[in-house]
């Protein structure tokens, strides 16, 4: 008998596989191409990106059939709830300028222990999905969650990250923790539980972030001029001249192609993805390609320079075994392995189901095994689906069917 089987692989997993390459396009970008283009103004494009392609999908295809399955037939949406998304990215917003702004030293950057970071972010996740979202979870989930994590804080040692961080602000790590997985469990409660489109999550998404982003560069700028501080120390005193003598002094083929074509499109891509992840799959799946991401930049760009400590750049690729082993540990996390010894299988939504169809009765059912991966359907636009190996056009507008939204 096989100790390790497959489980049940989605046609929703390649929203993942596509995160991947558009975030590898990115990183390859900022640090080979960061001579054609200018940080603000691709920040101020980062957030500006959803709220234009979600107006444009909005209207392109607003005439077309709701894609939530409301039961209720009555609508849940309030302001109140946009107000709630904008005050969790109003609180990420300020720890990202203000934190660095004013404690400038490298060791109290979290950059220093991002697998660490990882590692405690998709223990929260599963707690805070646990009792807003409901979601349940077995022994292979928490048994690997923790393997996870503990290989993400030997990958943090072998870097080095433990020796140049200190903890005297480690109450702002756990912050900017709990806000990360707020906000993107938040958004899957609108769309699951208040039935908002992710068209319009992505609109108030950007729009919430380009406002506290705006607000944030404003604030320190002003205060940078009351107090005086020098343009050779200020980052936002002089901000829009840097954006002017940018424009001024840049080619304007590398222009339009930078920062208002490529940057504009990557960035679009890239928000409508974590979206459409976040309500296809699970808040959970961000931890992947947050991973993956981590390690890209560790391996590809970082140099850990830092005699005193006598830390080894060629000490990164020691990094490799660790992250083989998270990356099985999330296979078997999102049940994609299976663990076929000491019934660690035996609560996987795939053998729940099975169960159920073998009985013929409700008796191991739950509601997220009905509802999980029922549907293996990827809405792209609006009406277009993948389903199987097939692609789907639905057209049919007046006979009101409703896609039934998994978890």
């Amino acid at each position: 008998m096989a100790i390790i089987v497959f489980g049940r692989v989605d046609k929703k997993l390649l929203l993942i596989v596509l995160m991947f390459v558009i975030q590898l396009v990115h990183l390859i970008t900022i640090y080979e191409g960061a001579n054609y283009y200018q940080d603000t103004f691709v920040s101020l494009l980062n957030d500006f990106s959803p709220i234009i392609g979600g107006i444009a999908l909005y209207f392109i295809f607003k005439n077309k059939k709701n894609v939530q399955h409301n039961t209720s037939g009555k609508s849940k949406k309030n302001f109140i709830y946009v107000i709630i998304l904008f005050f969790l990215l109003g609180i990420h917003a300020s720890v990202d300028y203000c934190f660095p702004y004013f404690v400038t030293e490298q060791r109290y950057k979290i950059n220093n222990i991002l697998n660490t970071f990882n590692g405690v972010t998709i223990i929260i996740i599963t707690l805070v999905t646990l009792f807003l979202l409901k979601y349940k979870y077995y022994i292979h989930h928490y048994i690997t969650m923790v393997l996870f994590s503990v290989l993400g804080v030997i990958a943090d040692v072998i870097m080095g990250g433990y020796k140049i961080i200190n903890f005297r602000y480690a109450y702002i790590f756990i912050i900017v923790l709990f806000d990360e997985v707020m906000i993107s469990s938040y958004m899957k409660f609108m769309m699951d539980k208040l039935y908002y489109q992710y068209t319009e999550v992505l609109i108030y998404y950007g729009l919430s972030k380009l406002i506290s982003d705006v607000g944030f560069m404003t604030g320190l700028g002003i205060y940078e001029y009351k107090n005086d501080i020098t343009s050779d120390n200020a980052q936002y005193r002089y901000i829009f001249n840097s954006i002017q003598t940018y424009f001024q002094t840049t080619n304007v083929t590398t222009i339009i192609f930078f920062q208002f074509i490529f940057f504009l499109i990557l960035f679009f891509i890239k928000w409508l993805l974590y979206v459409q992840i976040i309500y296809y799959l699970r808040p959970n799946h961000t931890i992947i390609n947050d991973e993956i991401n981590v390690f890209e930049s560790q391996i590809i760009y970082k140099k850990i320079e830092n005699a005193e400590l006598n830390i080894k750049n060629t000490d990164k690729y020691y990094t490799f075994i660790p992250f083989i082993l998270q990356m099985l540990c999330l296979l078997f996390y999102f049940e994609i392995l299976e663990l076929n010894f000491c019934k660690l299988n035996n609560d996987t939504v795939k053998n729940i189901q099975k169960r159920e169809r073998n009985e013929g009765n409700d008796k191991y059912e739950s509601k997220e095994a009905r509802d999980s991966f029922n549907n293996n359907k990827i809405e792209l636009v609006g009406q277009y689906y993948l389903e199987g190996d097939k692609e789907e056009t639905n057209e049919d507008d007046d006979k009101g069917e409703t896609k039934e939204n998994n978890d």
